[in-house]
């Protein structure tokens, strides 16, 4: 498949790549999101918003600078030097200076848009999301700027005007030469040594997002499981022995805090705060949150007021 892309990649980017930069450069990072729905590609001078993980953001961020910056990535610090490609995984809160000159590039994709197999699930699931760290910085020394923007800027650029199923296979090819690019520098340095040891937890760390994600329309493991491709027997195995906590407990628990939250932080009714978590019956929802904290909503509504 890979093979495939690339054959097609060389086609048309020849003819293509031989066009003026400038006129590729036209295009616009909106319309890139437009016609691919959950990815991005923009510039990292530009990009100066706050993403805020406690947002529920989905997304995978791949960073590539081309000069010395500092991004802060929760409550960390990451000093990034020429070159280095960053990884970062949903739910991190991430500030980006605001009055930065590096130049690079920030890339952002959700699981639903780059996931089309097994090893790509893998990928996500690996070191390179999640590890000890809250971000994992790897050195790309042999792509240097002008080689970025052949191999990725211009060829997705290009890309834009083959049409949307190119143009999806050639973003995908990219984000994976990028993964597989910081999966091997992990290797060198005997990171992935440790992989083995520790996808068991990362598994378990992406069903808590995938969790917190789809809680309001889906409480039974066997989703989560069709999510990850594991059994729902080997995904609760992995819970009890990561948490102390089977599957179906840990998604009891979530959405039991979540329901807390609402009721001590919102102005919504018992109701309709019901609705929200998915509960087909106000009944049903009370008995759940005080089966699960041992009192009824109104007491978590009045403790939080007094």
């Amino acid at each position: 498949m890979i093979l495939f892309i690339e054959m097609l990649i060389f086609v048309w980017s020849k003819s293509k790549m031989a066009k003026n930069k400038s006129e590729l450069k036209m295009v616009i990072p909106a319309d890139l999101s437009k016609r691919l729905s959950g990815f991005g590609l923009y510039k990292l001078a530009k990009y100066v918003q706050v993403i805020d993980g406690d947002g529920g953001s989905d997304r995978f961020y791949i960073i590539k600078t081309f000069g010395p910056t500092v991004i802060q990535v929760g409550a960390e610090y990451m000093d990034l030097q020429t070159g280095q490609l960053l990884f970062i995984s949903p739910g991190k809160t991430i500030h980006l200076p605001k009055d930065t000159q590096t130049r690079g590039y920030l890339i952002s994709f959700t699981q639903k848009f780059y996931e089309r197999s097994s090893s790509d699930t893998r990928m996500l699931n690996s070191a390179l999301f999640f590890a000890d760290e809250p971000a994992v910085k790897v050195n790309d020394e042999l792509r240097n700027e002008e080689l970025f923007n052949v191999h990725i800027v211009d060829r997705i650029y290009a890309a834009m005007e083959q049409g949307t199923e190119i143009l999806d296979l050639v973003v995908h090819h990219c984000i994976e030469s990028l993964l597989l690019e910081g999966y091997y520098k992990l290797s060198l340095n005997g990171i992935t040594e440790k992989l083995s040891k520790s996808a068991n937890q990362s598994l378990v760390n992406t069903f808590s997002v995938l969790v917190h994600k789809y809680y309001r329309k889906h409480t039974n493991v066997q989703f989560y499981a069709d999510k990850l491709h594991v059994t729902p027997r080997r995904l609760s195995d992995l819970c009890t022995a990561y948490t102390g906590k089977s599957a179906k407990t840990i998604i009891s628990d979530i959405v039991g805090k979540e329901a807390v939250r609402l009721i001590r932080h919102s102005n919504l009714s018992i109701a309709q705060i019901a609705y929200e978590m998915g509960f087909k019956d106000e009944s049903n929802f009370r008995n759940f949150v005080k089966k699960k904290t041992g009192h009824i909503p109104r007491m978590h509504r009045q403790s939080e007021e007094h």
